[in-house]
């Protein structure tokens, strides 16, 4: 039987001076790809494309043309031809405004703020109405509460959207929040990894303790929509000189409970109730890492917080809501011993 060690704050603090984990540090091995995803300032752009054309279409290879244009820092309008199509599973299934993902040559977006980009993920919002907008700021705080807490995640950019929807007859337009996400190589290559692509890979041979944050975060926006052994909603990069541990890297998090988007369902592979509830899906066993994770949401929880405080397109009603839920979540780590709560419902095998 596992003996129990009661953390005191000296052994706290011991642990978090002892055990430095390096891929919690934001310092980058190599600079970004380019400039797109460095900064944190609104996009405005205009999507000009015959979008009712692309939101019928079923397929993942047939592409329609567009024209994106923004604003640069001057003020100044700049375009480029774009092709663009849906993507995705579910939301094709539960959207009428279906994610896009926007293509692009190289010699098109050449001295452009896009330069070198040759194809990015659009968020978008679901459906028209507010709420659904909503969930898509949500979403974009969500990847920017991991990028806080590790660099070894994806980062995104925010624009707010005028698409135009381009056909025979009259021009329809709607303005809405979406984000860009940086492309998988473009993540890989900042981290100075590469993509690894390995199906049937056990959480338990990746990077362990990244493994541990990125399980714990999944646990904190309430989200058991992933796996790392069916690379769901799951990208693996590797440094190329060992090729072993691969690093997990986690997207998609529209069917969390700090979201709480319309569509989402609870898994009834779990048995909860509603979307928010929480189910830790992690394989720690080891109560001094588990708890040096918990440290790391502890010294990042003031950043965390006033992501969702100070975004200006976040109405008061969901902020309310979501600082509840992570204080929620909080409450939970930082009762006395709370490693072995998780650690009692800890996994072995892959499901």
């Amino acid at each position: 039987m596992m003996k129990k060690i009661k953390f005191t704050p000296f052994i706290i603090l011991l642990i978090s001076l002892l055990l430095p984990n390096l891929l919690f540090s934001q310092d980058n091995r190599t600079q970004s790809f380019s400039s797109l995803f460095q900064e944190d300032e609104v996009i405005e752009a205009r999507f000009v494309a015959d979008f009712k054309k692309v939101f019928k279409n079923t397929d993942d290879t047939t592409t329609f043309k567009g024209m994106f244009s923004y604003k640069n820092d001057e003020g100044e309008t700049e375009s480029f031809k774009v092709k663009v199509r849906t993507r995705g599973k579910q939301r094709r299934i539960e959207c009428n405004f279906m994610p896009l993902r926007m293509e692009m040559k190289k010699k098109d977006v050449k001295g452009t703020l896009f330069d070198k980009q040759t194809q990015l993920k659009v968020v978008t919002h679901c459906r028209k109405l507010n709420v659904y907008e909503q969930n898509t700021i949500l979403e974009y705080l969500v990847y920017k509460s991991l990028n806080v807490l590790t660099d070894s995640s994806y980062r995104v950019r925010p624009m707010l959207v005028n698409y135009v929807f381009q056909g025979e007859k009259k021009i329809d337009s709607v303005q809405k929040f979406a984000f860009i996400i940086e492309r998988t190589k473009y993540m890989a290559e900042r981290l100075g990894m590469k993509n690894f692509k390995r199906i049937n890979y056990h959480a338990n041979r990746t990077n362990i303790d990244h493994m541990n944050l990125v399980d714990v975060f999944q646990y904190m926006i309430g989200n058991t929509d992933y796996s790392v052994f069916k690379l769901h909603n799951m990208k693996l990069v590797v440094d190329p000189e060992t090729n072993r541990f691969p690093v997990a890297v986690p997207f998609d998090f529209d069917w969390s409970g700090i979201i709480s988007a319309a569509y989402a369902k609870p898994n009834p592979m779990f048995g909860t109730k509603k979307v928010g509830d929480r189910i830790y899906r992690g394989f720690e066993l080891d109560a001094v890492k588990l708890l040096q994770v918990f440290d790391r949401f502890n010294q990042k929880r003031d950043e965390i917080f006033e992501l969702f405080e100070n975004e200006p397109l976040l109405k008061k009603s969901e902020k309310r809501r979501v600082k509840g839920y992570l204080e929620e979540f909080y409450r939970i780590i930082n009762k006395e011993n709370a490693v072995y709560d998780f650690i009692k419902v800890s996994r072995s095998l892959e499901v």
